[in-house]
This record gives structure tokens, C-alpha cells and sequence, in this order.
């Protein structure tokens, strides 16, 4: 499966499996940091994790490249199985499982490919883009 990603303007430098919202007028993506937040756009990334790239800023500090389709890595904190729901949560960029009764339209970046039996938070292959 490959993976698409575009560059944004974002606020700061982020390392790569991160999930990233929308940001404000000044930036257009910046950190996620609540959980369920249906503004969620994708997972930081670079070059070598990308088949497919639209990159009309380049790929630097300023203008990060951020997955929004197909198949990436991504901090995810557990417990969460394969074929759960991917979303944002409380801790900045991290990842957790759908809690269905938060559930809210748009607050779902994909669905986990791999598991984590405990809390600890781990980076996991996970499939962006499904709704």
C-alpha cells in the first residue's frame, strides 16, 4: 500500500509519527493535544516513508510532510488491538483507540495494523484515511 503525504505549514519541528490537527489562521497544522478532535489531519512523516508526495513547500522544519493516506507509522498508546480505530488523545501527538461513546464525525485517522497489549505508548503501523 503506498503512502500520501503533503507538506504543511506547521507552528514547529516535529518528529516523525506524530498525529497533527488543523492548526489556526498562522499555521495549518499544529500538535494534536485533544482527544477525539474530529480537526485531525495526519501523521508527521519524511521522504522515506512516502511513495507519494505532494510537497509544493519542499520537505524542511518549517513545511513537514504529514501522511493522510495509506499505510505509516504513528505513536499510539495502548491498550488498542489490530483493526481498532486510530484517534487522537489528551497526550500531544499520541494516538489511542476509539472510545465509541466520544465518538464524534471526523475524529478518526485510521485503523491500527498492529496491537498493544498494555498502556505504554509504542510506534505502531497503522492505515490512515479509513473512515
Amino acid at each position: 500500500m503506498s503512502t500520501l503525504a503533503i507538506s504543511v505549514f506547521t507552528d514547529e519541528q516535529y518528529d516523525d509519527g506524530l498525529l497533527v490537527v488543523l492548526g489556526s489562521n498562522t499555521t495549518e497544522a499544529t500538535l494534536a493535544t485533544k482527544s477525539h478532535d474530529p480537526k485531525v489531519l495526519g501523521v508527521t512523516t519524511d521522504l522515506n516513508n512516502c511513495e507519494i508526495t505532494l510537497a509544493e513547500f519542499g520537505n524542511n522544519a518549517t513545511f513537514p510532510l504529514v501522511a493522510v493516506a495509506g499505510r505509516i507509522d504513528c505513536q499510539v498508546q495502548g491498550p488498542i488491538d489490530e483493526g481498532d480505530c486510530v484517534v487522537t488523545s489528551d497526550q500531544p501527538g499520541i494516538g489511542q483507540k476509539l472510545d465509541p461513546t466520544k465518538w464524534v464525525p471526523g475524529c478518526i485517522i485510521g485503523k491500527a495494523v498492529n496491537a498493544i497489549p498494555d498502556d505504554s505508548v509504542q510506534l505502531i503501523n497503522i492505515v490512515v484515511g479509513l473512515h
